[in-house]
């Protein structure tokens, strides 16, 4: 099977979910099938969920900070993302690799007092509920404990990291959010030891490498299900793991999936074990294994009908795709959408190591002109990037004046390819996100 550059964009716009009417997913829907969004712009992603459904940003902070419906943190990078609540310690437990140990602060210059800061951001968190960065600052500077920031925000990432603490609600005017105990915020993302769609069943909170590994078997099928296809290289950036780690979750996963399609009574199977053609272990008084993959719940969660295909690339890259049970052809996706004005760190260019698919190399400095990762919002006609825009801040939608959009081409060549009528089209989409019924939008150069 063979891919064009044409094939490589249409199939991502529909498993990200942007070839799809707006009114198909929920908000939950669409985090869920990308298995984690980049967030490192709160109102950013609140708008790459929107453009994948009609979700306005009011409507997002309420599920955010009252329905308590998506998560936001730092599973992987030491990036900011948006998740589902019940995915953050099974993605902590992926991607962890044993960085959050005992001796996490060591040679940090903060090793001596990190025990004693921790305890007491925990602590002061539980007796108020909530507490903003400024405010843990002022906390330990009144018990002796005067951190610089940067040392603070390196506190709050091992607490997050290690499931103690989360982002909860919204403050500051919608751009930043309170941190909250993740037990409290989220109590029912704590057991999570029922199988998934393919039987894989984790114990986060074990510690134990077979959780891990079975852990990463859920990452890449989850990831190539709303980013697919994509490179093993693809799928090592963004998770953060090396491409090794990467391979052999993969070799895992396609042995699980080819092994469940001819899957026959109750039992269970190692991840680790997979692909080595073992025999179902038994299941003991009816549970499955923790760390295994299980036929318990098959009835009741569906199995599911996919297959890993491997793809050839233009570039004779070897592409991962998450496709439907059925030997035959994939189907044909829908053509990509005329124009989408995306936000920035959008997983659409970011979900990716190799972006070139969707933004030639002589127009990356346009996204990123300080190359320092501060990304700008992107203009994308047919599946390709052609230009960027100006995102509507808090700031810039002060008054009641129209909500004004301006889009900057690449060159005349992108120019070209920025339909008015599309543009406007799709300037009102973010119109109604923020809550504007009118809006200008010009291309200037």
């Amino acid at each position: 099977m063979k891919l064009s550059r044409d094939e490589i964009i249409a199939w991502r716009c529909y498993v990200q979910g942007l070839c799809a009417e707006p009114d198909d997913l929920a908000p939950v829907e669409v985090v869920g099938r990308m298995a984690a969004m980049q967030a490192q712009k709160l109102p950013d992603s609140m708008w790459g969920i929107g453009v994948r459904s009609r979700a306005t940003r009011d409507d997002l902070e309420r599920r955010i900070s009252e329905g308590r419906e998506l998560a936001r943190g730092w599973p992987m990078r030491g990036t900011l993302h948006l998740m589902v609540p019940g995915d953050v310690r099974w993605l902590h437990a992926a991607t962890a690799r044993g960085q959050f140990g005992a001796d996490h602060f060591k040679g940090s210059g903060i090793a001596d007092v990190a025990e004693e800061a921790c305890a007491e951001i925990v602590g002061f968190i539980r007796e108020r509920g909530s507490a903003s960065l400024p405010q843990l600052k002022e906390h330990l500077k009144e018990r002796g404990i005067d951190f610089a920031i940067g040392h603070l925000r390196s506190l709050v990432y091992y607490l997050t990291r290690t499931d103690q603490l989360i982002l909860g609600p919204i403050n500051d005017r919608g751009n930043s959010q309170d941190l909250v105990l993740a037990d409290e915020w989220f109590p029912d993302s704590t057991s999570q030891h029922q199988p998934d769609e393919w039987g894989i069943v984790v114990d986060a909170a074990s510690g134990e490498e077979k959780d891990a590994e079975a852990a990463r078997v859920r990452l890449v099928l989850r990831y190539l299900r709303g980013h697919g296809p994509a490179t093993d290289k693809d799928m090592a950036w963004w998770s953060g793991l090396p491409v090794t780690v990467i391979r052999a979750a993969l070799q895992r996963a396609q042995a699980l999936l080819d092994e469940r399609s001819g899957v026959c009574g109750a039992g269970t199977m190692n991840v680790a074990d997979a692909g080595n053609a073992v025999a179902p272990d038994n299941v003991e008084n009816g549970n499955a294994n923790v760390g295994s993959i299980s036929d318990e719940g098959t009835e009741q969660a569906g199995l599911s009908p996919e297959r890993l295909v491997q793809a050839e690339g233009p570039n004779g890259e070897a592409f991962w795709m998450l496709l439907g049970a059925s030997p035959s052809s994939p189907p044909t996706p829908p053509a990509p959408p005329k124009l989408m004005l995306l936000p920035s760190f959008d997983e659409y260019l970011l979900g990716y190591a190799d972006r070139s698919h969707v933004l030639p190399d002589e127009h990356a400095r346009a996204i990123d002109p300080l190359r320092n990762g501060s990304f700008k919002p992107v203009v994308v006609a047919d599946g390709h990037c052609v230009g960027t825009w100006t995102f509507p801040t808090r700031a810039r939608l002060s008054g009641k004046a129209p909500l004004a959009i301006d889009v900057t081409p690449f060159d005349a060549k992108s120019s070209r390819r920025i339909g008015k009528r599309a543009l406007h089209k799709a300037a009102l989409r973010v119109a109604a996100h923020v809550g504007r019924t009118e809006v200008i939008s010009q291309i200037v150069r």
